[in-house]
């Protein structure tokens, strides 16, 4: 379920799609992405992580199951980029910059 209510379309940037939004590493990516001025669509497999992923940047959250390719494949419709990245590879603090 995609919720668009702050549509890019006007804006021009481009969408990224967050797999992942609420977990460890992608928690840290999607304030930086919103950052640097994209548009994040958030996937997340638990809706009740909805509210964290908004407060840290994502314009639109999509609840989806991996393994499910109609949700994923509506997941990426109108996305330019998508970040993800293997849970190992993941700070377990926000290094500082």
């Amino acid at each position: 379920m995609i919720d668009s209510t702050r549509s890019n379309k006007s804006s021009g940037t481009s969408t990224v799609l967050a797999v992942g939004a609420a977990g460890t590493c992608a928690r840290l990516v999607v304030p930086e992405l919103a950052k640097r001025g994209a548009h994040v669509r958030a996937l997340i497999r638990d809706a009740r992580h909805e509210e964290t992923v908004r407060k840290n940047g994502a314009a639109e959250v999509v609840v989806a199951d991996l393994a499910d390719d109609v949700s994923i494949a509506s997941a990426l419709k109108g996305v330019a980029a998508v970040s993800t990245s293997p849970q190992r590879s993941c700070p377990m603090k926000r290094p500082s910059v």
